[in-house]
């Protein structure tokens, strides 16, 4: 999957045969790139949430940083 990350530390999660800057549709954009999302269930039945970021995103000019990650799974679990 590919995400991008903009200024408002908002956070887009998206397929990977979207193009970066036409979902980013012009807004500015902090970081972006690929993420390995994973689920799974903790012992009290809560949903876990793993992610990962990576890569960059040539058509945006940005690479991920190291917090990204951070921002996809709270997107992910509905926390923003």
């Amino acid at each position: 999957m590919k995400y991008i990350r903009f200024m408002d530390n908002s956070v887009l999660v998206f397929a990977d045969n979207l193009n970066h800057a036409d979902v980013a549709g012009g807004k500015p954009v902090r970081s972006a790139g690929f993420c390995r999302i994973e689920t799974s269930r903790n012992r009290f039945d809560d949903i876990v949430v793993n992610c990962g970021c990576y890569g960059k995103s040539d058509s945006l000019g940005v690479t991920s940083l190291p917090d990204d990650a951070d921002y996809v799974r709270e997107a992910f679990l509905g926390m923003n």
